[in-house]
């Protein structure tokens, strides 16, 4: 029994987008979402002087938007395979971060974490060009905004 079917492809580095590819397209919604990592990493981050966290949401983001929307219509292009390292370290960074630098919660961290598997894998699933347009930049940008927004509350 494998899961992923279900994640479609999260766990492979060389996923070619074999059943919603047609649903990419170069969309400047989605490659303005790319920067959401580093906006929300440099508002998390340079307060608490934890430059190399803020530095590699930075990274992140240029990844992002070299796969997501310099390449999105090439799948099998260097970049996408960059960004799914990339977007791997950026987890575990980004829990590291949240944990240990920001003091969120881990049942917070967590909830965050599962939002955005849910989202990916709506991107993942997705089979209009419209769908995949909301589901990506959803992706994009409610997860880093979500671990911004106990701090702004508090």
């Amino acid at each position: 029994l494998s899961i992923e079917p279900f994640m479609g492809g999260m766990f492979d580095i060389s996923y070619t987008g074999v059943g919603n590819a047609k649903a990419w397209h170069q969309n400047h919604l989605v490659g303005a979402s790319c920067f959401s990592y580093a906006l929300f990493g440099l508002l998390l981050f340079v307060p608490r002087a934890a430059w190399a966290l803020a530095l590699w949401t930075v990274i992140t983001s240029a990844a992002s938007f070299w796969a997501d929307y310099v390449h999105i219509e090439e799948p099998s292009h260097l970049a996408h395979k960059v960004d799914r390292i990339v977007a791997f370290l950026y987890c575990a960074t980004i829990t590291y971060g949240s944990l240990f630098i920001v003091n969120l919660s881990v049942g917070y961290c967590t909830f965050v974490l599962v939002f955005a598997v849910l989202l990916f894998w709506a991107s993942r699933k997705s089979e209009t060009r419209t769908q995949w347009m909301f589901a990506h930049t959803a992706w994009h940008l409610l997860p880093p905004l979500a671990l911004l927004l106990p701090g702004v509350f508090s």
